[in-house]
This record gives C-alpha cells, structure tokens and sequence, in this order.
C-alpha cells in the first residue's frame, strides 16, 4: 500500500485540470484524494457510496454530489469508469506517467483492469530487462499473462541447485544390525559392528556438512547433535525446510578452515541463550561473524573473579555477548539494579528450562 503520492507542477497549466476546477470545486478535491487512495495502477471503487468511504471518509458529504463529481471528472476526461462483472471501477487517466511509477517496488493491481487495457510501455520495458537477470520481476508479479510482455524471457535456471535427498554414492549408508548377515572380505574376517557405524556416522556427517538438505529424521539418524538441535531451535521460528537447510550450511562454514569457531563453542552459544537474531537466521554467516567478535571481545576482557561471578549468578559464563557484556558493567556499578536483577532472574529460569529444551530438541 502506498503512503503518498505525487501532484506535478504542471497541474496548475493543465486545461483538463482547469476544467474541471472551474465546473466543479468539489470534484476537483475529490480527483485529488482519489488520487491518493488508488492503487499503484490508478484505479478505485467507482460506486459513489463506496468511492466516498475510501476517498472522503471524514467529510459529510452528500452522495448525490459525490455522484456529480464523478461524472464530471469523466466528462473533463480525467478519469473513466468502467464495469467487471456488475461492479463499478474508476481509473485515473496516464496515471503511471503522472506519477513516473518506480515498478520495482510494485505488485499486482488491487482492482480489475477495464477491457481492452494494455500494460504501461514503460512497465513492459522493465520487465523485458531486468526479468532476465532478475528471477523476482516477471509478469505474473505485475499481474500480467508472457503474451502481455513481448519479448520477455525469465533467467536460465541455476546449475546445480539444491536437491531433496543426497543420493547415489553420496547417500550415507545405513548401519548394519548385529541380527543382519554381515559380509565376509577377503581372509574370511567380519568386519566390527563399531568399524561400520564409524564409517556410516563419517559419511553422513560429510554429506549434510556439504550442504546436502535432508529431513530432519535424517539428520537425527546422521548422529549429529549440532545440526538436529539447530534444526530443532529453528524449526520453532521458519519453516522446516528452511530450518534444515539453514543449520546445514552453519555446519559447513563451521566446519571450514578458518572459521575461528568449534561446534563445541557455538553449541554453547545457542545453549546458554545466544541464538540467532532476525536476519542471523537466514544468514549464516552473520551469525559466526557475532560469535567471532564476541570470542574475541571475551579474550580481551580476561576472565576476572568478579565475571566468574557474575557468571555463577546468571547460570552461564559468557564472556563477549553484547548484552552480557552490558549488563555485566551495570552488576558492577549497582547490582540491585532492577534491570539487572531481572537479567539474572532470566538467565536463571533459562538454566532451569535448559534440560527441558535438549530434550525437546532431540
């Protein structure tokens, strides 16, 4: 929904304009209000107890003079009405001209189109440019048909996107029974149970850790801890899926050369209530960056015997974090600070909880 629109400077020269000024005062207001409360294509209830509901709510204006002012303003040919399917509608004429429409930042029309309307030629223009490159901008957002674009051609799809399941010699392999017939190799030896669940447990570490998405059931079966209790933190906050493939790519940017973190340590994190924020949970890497600096910032600060006790109070030690940093300074200027006092009630009550939680997750 727009907040505003644009009156030109010209509209003072405009002989249109001036005539219907000039018939009638009040269906020139009214043109202008209209103008605010239509949609991005310049269309608005025509019914003249509906147009003045939406463009002149406060005013205690007669409907019958609402409907003169809307037959004025169709006989000075600034706007036309038009019917779809028994309902009445109005469109402000070269309204996206008018207004130099900004089309990235539109979406369909909220009323019918009349017969016969063809797309701004500027709209088409954009659309045939960027929606090549840009999979978002494509007619159907504009509420469009292809045949209403000429010359429109979406982006090639992307090599190598994302699969459901991994499959093939990347599929982990299941783990044998005990009660299952084991293979024999070479000499007649069994190999150990232990021998084929390490390796099974490898491999299907490597396979979600290459990003490879998988069910969550999946994950659980993988043995992995980290990805099935992000999966389960997430999974509260986005979709599934979503949640799967985000805690995938955590893993596998922890588990890179270089990302200054262990999964011990954003385990931790995420344990004593430093989860992702907004945006961090989506963006992976927003999410390591905050670890890395709050690690770094915690090293600075050393770890002193009044931090361990604070620590001791609040139930987790977690030197670095912003807020704990922040309410840390506040303990040690007043520590019957309400706002302190409620920290810790909080991180208390989170410590309590934490068990219920693991469990929970998995």
């Amino acid at each position: 929904m727009k907040h505003w629109t644009k009156i030109r400077r010209d509209i003072v020269r405009s002989t249109r304009m001036a005539a219907l000024l000039e018939t009638n005062a009040l269906a020139y207001g009214l043109y202008l209000n209209a103008k605010a409360v239509s949609d991005d294509y310049g269309r608005i209830v025509a019914d003249p107890r509906k147009f003045k509901a939406l463009a002149a709510p406060m005013s205690d204006i007669p409907l019958s003079d609402v409907s003169a002012a809307l037959d004025c303003m169709e006989t000075c040919a600034v706007v036309r009405r038009y019917q779809v399917n028994g309902d009445l509608y109005l469109e402000i004429l070269e309204y996206n001209t008018i207004e130099g429409t900004d089309w990235v930042n539109v979406g369909q029309p909220d009323y019918p189109c009349p017969e016969g309307w063809t797309p701004p030629a500027d709209l088409v223009e954009f659309i045939v440019a960027r929606g090549s490159t840009d999979k978002r901008i494509k007619p159907s957002r504009y509420g469009l048909t292809p045949e209403q674009v000429p010359g429109y051609h979406p982006p090639p799809a992307k090599k190598g996107g994302k699969v459901g399941r991994p499959s093939g010699e990347r599929r982990p392999r299941a783990v044998r029974l005990s009660s299952e017939p084991q293979p024999t190799v070479e000499g007649g030896s069994v190999p150990s149970a232990s021998a084929s669940s390490s390796v099974s447990e490898v491999e299907s570490r490597k396979a979600v850790s290459e990003g490879n998405p998988a069910d969550f059931n999946h994950m659980e079966a993988c043995g992995d801890p980290f990805i099935a209790e992000f999966t389960a933190y997430l999974a509260k906050l986005v979709p599934v899926q979503k949640a799967q493939d985000w805690s995938c790519d955590l893993h596998r940017r922890v588990c890179a050369e270089g990302s200054g973190l262990t999964e011990a340590e954003v385990l931790a994190a995420l344990r004593d209530g430093n989860p992702p924020r907004g945006k961090e949970q989506s963006f992976t890497e927003n999410y390591l960056d905050r670890l890395v600096k709050e690690k770094a910032r915690g090293s600075a600060a050393g770890d002193s015997p009044q931090r361990q006790k604070f620590g001791e109070l609040l139930g987790r030690h977690n030197p670095g974090d912003l807020v704990w940093e922040d309410m840390f300074r506040r303990w040690q200027q007043d520590p019957t600070a309400s706002e302190v006092l409620a920290y810790l009630a909080e991180g208390q009550r989170r410590q309590e909880e934490k068990p219920k939680r693991l469990e929970a997750g998995g």
